[in-house]
């Protein structure tokens, strides 16, 4: 008789009794024989079940890979704003710029000519009596004519003449000084500021002290240096910033916007500037905007703002500026009756130009004002925004003049106290954007990353120690216009906190310098548009290649279709040459960072697709006629779109100029239009 050996299994099983789940244990013998042939049957059925799995999975993805390119998807579902930012450090001396790097003459305004008069510390006006000795003048009849602003902010009022023997004290901002010699000669006619001119009790009792909490914000603004021209122009004070005051200097501040306004909008409000449609569009005042003066706490901060240039001043330039006053002290009035009224110091000097008012520079004057404002309001708490264009707007060189002022300014409010419970921001709204160097790629990427430095006291540091540790790790991280809003917004709320690293957003969020800025940090967290986002890398493509040609038309077509609605008064534009091509990359190590011509996988070629696939985002730089229009243009090309769509080519963003247009453009008041289009009444196109 066989012996039969008996084995014991055991199963589980689990059942529900109400609420409980209760477990059953389950015994029964069986053969070894019979294990071992319920065993085979096991294993053969889980095998069978694995090879189908595999055959299906060996037949899916091939098909998947066909039907879904990684690239395609990358770069045409928005997911380019939603990738973390790749910095690249530029090469502020690269030497395609090189034979844009020279160095300014300098400005010379009147040096023979001494002022008559001058307004002294405390706000006196004095007679300057070595001019009155050199000029050989026994004995003057003056006058001075207090100047009003009208609302409105192109108009300003001159009253009656008042006679006056220096010294005198004018209580007024702004007047004129009009002196006459014996001989009923004018031999004298200026006009004078005084910052000295007494508030009213109410005013001053409101304005509060500076604490270790509680700080002044100073920001300094250039316009139209990139952070690269910085360094190559303002290497005084960036070196006097860097070593001396130990300031941070952020490498990966972006623009948001084409030009100033819509980079200075963010700045001052916190949201972007096309948002204020009725300003935009019905071009209404600017007053009921929410600009960060008019959101302290209580108003204890005395508030400034200049600007020079009244003809191309941010809040003015196609804009209607403020109806009322918008600060305490508004430099405008000042800058619109030096352009009103033609200096005489002993002889006529002439118009005043955009460098000098007679024997004055017009930058040393709003640097003069800024000084003498602060100098009143030693302790006190101050919110001041001083934006200079002439400096660094007209000419890519002339940004040198502004380093040696800019130097003493600093050296003036260290020695005197005044950087102890102050922020101080140093920045700019873009780089050089219309001819010259900006023509380069290298001036193109150059144009997006502006100039930003912050200086914060060492009372605040050593009462906070996380933020000098939060402000370095910053410094290499994505910022843009909005961070400076809610940075200075975080100052005068007293908000130091150490916060902690937030999540990256797909929506655009303000995040304080103070706080640390996530290191995967998107475009679209940041808010920079996809044509300023210079976080990717790129790979040049050939001017003639076939695709880039076909790519240039459609923006020249895409050009005419916007401005369609002017062609009464514009021309239409052709194709004139590509000058430059390049095709964008994710950041390294990204899976789809792989070559535009590329050759078509395994797969597909097995499933008989040979074509190479050129799909991906495209800039081009092109000239069109017959403006001889240099455009910098971003494309997006696909060559089998997700809606069915064969060779889909998309702009994105606004096309951008990238040389001077003049008055080619008189005819539209649209900041974008006038970028492309030529007036019809146009016939000389030298610029």
């Amino acid at each position: 008789m066989q012996n039969i050996k008996l084995i014991s299994t055991t199963w589980i099983k689990r059942y529900k009794v109400g609420s409980a789940e209760k477990i059953m244990f389950q015994s029964f013998k069986m053969t070894t024989e019979e294990h071992a042939s319920n065993c085979k049957r096991l294993i053969l059925v889980r095998g069978t079940r694995r090879k189908y799995i595999l055959l299906a999975l060996l037949l899916f993805v091939p098909l998947l890979v066909y039907l879904y390119d990684p690239y395609i998807s990358f770069h045409f579902s928005g997911r380019t704003q939603g990738q973390p930012c790749k910095l690249h450090e530029l090469d502020p001396w690269d030497k395609t710029l090189s034979q844009y790097l020279k160095t300014p003459p300098p400005i010379q305004c009147a040096p023979t000519k001494f002022s008559l008069l001058y307004v002294d510390e405390k706000g006196i006006l004095q007679l300057n009596k070595s001019a009155i000795l050199q000029y050989s003048l026994t004995s003057l009849k003056c006058v001075y004519m207090p100047i009003h602003r009208i609302d409105g902010d192109q108009e300003i009022k001159q009253d009656d003449e008042i006679p006056f023997v220096p010294p005198i004290f004018i209580n007024n901002r702004v007047f004129r000084v009009l002196c006459r010699n014996t001989d009923s000669e004018t031999v004298y006619d200026f006009i004078h500021f005084n910052v000295m001119t007494n508030d009213s009790n109410t005013r001053l009792k409101n304005i509060g002290y500076e604490t270790d909490d509680k700080l002044s914000v100073l920001f300094f603004g250039l316009d139209s240096a990139s952070r690269s021209h910085a360094l190559r122009k303002l290497p005084k004070s960036y070196k006097y910033m860097k070593e001396t005051l130990g300031a941070f200097d952020f490498r990966g501040y972006m623009k948001v916007g084409l030009n100033s306004f819509p980079n200075v909008i963010p700045m001052l409000t916190g949201v972007e500037h096309y948002k204020y449609r009725v300003e935009n569009i019905l071009k209404a005042y600017l007053d009921k905007m929410p600009f960060i003066w008019k959101e302290q706490t209580k108003g204890n901060y005395v508030t400034f703002f200049s600007e020079d240039r009244p003809d191309i001043s941010t809040m003015n330039f196609l804009q209607s500026g403020f109806n009322k006053a918008p600060v305490d002290y508004y430099f405008r009035p000042f800058g619109l009756a030096m352009h009103t009224h033609k200096p005489v110091i002993i002889e006529p000097l002439g118009k005043s130009t955009w460098w000098c008012y007679g024997n004055k520079n017009h930058y040393l004057l709003q640097l003069d004002y800024l000084k003498r404002y602060i100098a009143k309001y030693t302790k006190r708490l101050k919110f001041s925004f001083l934006w200079n264009n002439q400096v660094g707007h007209e000419d890519f060189i002339s940004l040198g003049r502004g380093d040696q002022p800019l130097l003493e300014l600093l050296q003036w409010m260290k020695a005197n106290g005044h950087l102890e419970r102050s922020i101080v921001i140093v920045g700019s709204d873009h780089g050089f954007r219309l001819g010259g160097a900006s023509t380069t790629y290298i001036g193109r990427i150059e144009n997006n990353m502006p100039f930003l430095m912050v200086y914060i006291p060492e009372v605040l540091k050593s009462k906070y120690p996380w933020l000098q540790k939060n402000l370095e790790y910053n410094t290499d991280k994505l910022i843009s216009p909005f961070d400076i809003h809610q940075t200075m917004v975080d100052v005068i709320e007293g908000k130091f906190s150490d916060q902690k690293l937030e999540t990256v957003n797909t929506w655009r969020t303000g995040r304080s310098l103070l706080s640390k800025i996530p290191k995967d940090r998107t475009c679209a967290d940041a808010g920079i548009p996809p044509q300023y986002c210079t976080c990717f890398d790129s790979n040049t493509v050939s001017v003639s290649n076939p695709l880039v040609v076909s790519l240039a038309k459609f923006a020249v077509q895409h050009l005419n279709f916007v401005l369609d609605k002017h062609k009464d008064v514009c021309r239409e534009l052709t194709l004139l040459n590509v000058t430059d091509a390049k095709v964008m990359y994710t950041a390294e190590g990204d899976r789809d960072n792989d070559h535009i011509e590329r050759e078509p996988g395994f797969f597909k070629r097995l499933l008989g697709n040979t074509e190479t696939d050129y799909s991906g985002r495209y800039v081009l730089m092109l000239y069109t006629k017959p403006n001889n229009g240099l455009i910098d243009v971003m494309i997006d090309y696909q060559k089998r779109a997700a809606d069915g769509i064969h060779n889909k080519m998309t702009v994105i963003g606004e096309p951008v100029r990238a040389n001077k247009y003049g008055n080619q453009s008189h005819c539209l008041t649209d900041t974008t239009l006038r970028q492309y289009c030529l007036c019809n009444d146009v016939t000389n196109l030298d610029l």
